[in-house]
């Protein structure tokens, strides 16, 4: 099936992406439910918007011809392998080597294979996408508070919530990330768009917090 070059498609990956854009030599996800198949076939997607956007997506674009995308069925894990990482484990090892770190646990990735998917012509791939939760659109200019409002009506529930048009300030962003902070929930900014994940420890590192000086200034304004 060929990829659908919808940047859309890669920005409602970008949270379960970050460990790719940051280099990790290997990183798993493990699909609970819906289709490992397809999960790697949206990743490899998404790595390929990345090369056509390099400008948009600078981080992954770097590293989209690194990776080797692999499925165990058994498993039920999607593993993503750079290939420098391929040829160093071909290879024997001749020296006594220091203990290595245990593997990281794998990322849990939700079911893609029916959400986040245009309404295109009918495929196992395309199913419908909700544009909105409870009252407001997610779609457009956003406010902090329409933002919270949307993850407490029903966002929370869904465990990601994009807002591909967001267009948040500095001040609304810092205003955003001390609420979730608390609500433990994470933010993904790629201006314009903003995304909200519930709150992941093997990601949490790559989510977007404010730069101290930004941070302590707003609070001083505040006081």
């Amino acid at each position: 099936m060929p990829y659908n070059l919808d940047p859309k498609r890669l920005d409602q990956l970008l949270p379960y992406l970050a460990p790719l854009a940051a280099g990790k030599a290997v990183v798993e996800w493990s699909v609970l439910t819906g289709s490992p198949n397809t999960v790697a076939f949206r990743i490899r997607e998404a790595l390929h918007i990345a090369r056509q956007h390099p400008v948009d997506y600078p981080d992954l674009a770097k590293v989209s011809f690194d990776y080797t995308i692999g499925v165990d069925p058994v498993t039920r894990k999607v593993t993503a392998k750079r290939r420098g990482m391929l040829t160093a484990l071909s290879m024997p090892n001749t020296t006594q080597a220091a203990p290595s770190a245990p593997a990281p646990a794998p990322i849990e990735m939700p079911d893609i294979s029916t959400r986040w998917l245009p309404k295109a012509a009918p495929s196992p791939f395309s199913l419908p996408q909700a544009n909105s939760v409870g009252t407001f659109s997610t779609d457009g200019p956003q406010s902090t508070d329409r933002i919270i409002t949307l993850w407490q009506e029903g966002g929370s529930v869904k465990r990601t919530l994009y807002f591909p048009e967001a267009r948040l300030s500095e001040t609304q962003l810092i205003e955003l990330w001390l609420w979730a902070d608390e609500a433990r929930v994470m933010i993904m900014h790629a201006e314009p768009a903003v995304t909200l994940s519930a709150y992941n420890p093997q990601v949490v590192e790559y989510s977007w917090r404010p730069a101290s000086e930004a941070l302590e200034k707003f609070l001083a304004a505040r006081a």
